[in-house]
């Protein structure tokens, strides 16, 4: 048996660089893939269909052939994995999921600097907020609240699961804990995991 493989933690938690050393390890993944991935999950929510049915990559690649995904976030809304995982496990029985974790104000800040700032403009936009002081507090808090309620979700969801889900703190892990929660189901090479971007992170 070789699970799919779903990377819950939100942008700015090293998905690129587990994606990296997933792909190196040649596992088939599909990293937000421009929006598409987001969307593909929303729509099907929405038609009451299995999650990743009649998603494809740019690429071509139907998304229910591929094994890892990561990066589930919409760059012009607020929706993020924290909104799919549990479809996820409900239509994908068997998954493995990754909690990529950081501190939350590092994390704001990572977030705040991503894309040139496009991304967080994009939300106060969404919000309906202006691009000043006020909004850009009101806009971090929102952040800080998903940041948190999502990890504390996730712990509760998978409680008595635990063989189904590992946290990886992205600034205190090494990859062997991932190397070691998926064993069983795949080899992996430790060569292929570097930050992507280490200092920007």
């Amino acid at each position: 048996m070789h699970p799919k493989i779903f990377i819950i933690g939100f942008n700015k938690t090293a998905t690129r660089s587990l994606d990296y050393f997933f792909k190196g390890n040649k596992l088939l993944t599909v990293h937000h893939d421009k929006n598409r991935l987001a969307k593909v999950l929303e729509r099907n929510t929405m038609l009451g269909k299995k999650l990743l049915s009649s998603g494809t990559t740019r690429g071509g690649r139907k998304y229910e052939e591929l094994t890892v995904f990561s990066d589930m976030t919409n760059a012009t809304t607020l929706q993020e994995s924290m909104h799919y995982y549990k479809g996820l496990d409900k239509d994908y029985p068997g998954s493995k999921f990754i909690l990529n974790i950081r501190d939350t104000e590092s994390w704001i800040t990572s977030r705040f600097k991503h894309a040139a700032g496009q991304l967080y403009r994009n939300h106060l936009e969404f919000l309906n907020l202006k691009d000043d002081e006020q909004g850009r507090e009101i806009l971090k808090q929102v952040y800080s609240k998903m940041h948190n309620d999502h990890h504390k979700d996730v712990l509760n969801y998978f409680k008595d699961r635990k063989h189904d889900l590992v946290v990886f703190d992205i600034h205190k892990d090494d990859i062997s804990k991932i190397i070691e929660f998926l064993r069983d189901y795949y080899t992996l090479d430790p060569r292929y995991y570097k930050h992507i971007g280490k200092t920007k992170i």
